[in-house]
């Protein structure tokens, strides 16, 4: 169920352990292990998307000591360096366009 590809299969192919497989568009984005991959520019997106259905305030936990915000500021910085990655920001793999993209849900992931 997680096989996929961007270009057609031969029916007569037989992928050992798939019994079947997701053909996505030739130009698409295409998910890799946390990445969003455009089939056409190669450009690089971070997948927000098991993010969706979920609340941000499930995936925290607080502390009720007196320095509490220092914690909870810590744990924002924590998650602010793991998503600026230089595959998201480096302008020799991406157009501008699509680092301000990638900027952009960055800061929208850790306003919420």
């Amino acid at each position: 169920a997680k096989t996929m590809t961007n270009f057609p299969l031969d029916e007569a192919v037989d992928i050992p352990g798939c019994s079947e497989f997701k053909q996505l568009p030739a130009h698409t984005v295409f998910p890799w292990c946390g990445l969003l991959i455009d089939t056409q520019t190669l450009e690089v997106y971070c997948d927000y998307s098991s993010y969706a259905c979920t609340s941000v305030r499930a995936s925290l936990s607080f502390s009720y000591s007196s320095a509490a915000g220092v914690h909870m500021r810590n744990k924002l910085f924590v998650v602010l360096q793991l998503q600026c990655h230089h595959l998201f920001l480096d302008l020799q793999i991406n157009s501008l366009r699509t680092v301000c993209i990638n900027i952009y849900k960055i800061f929208l992931l850790q306003a919420y």
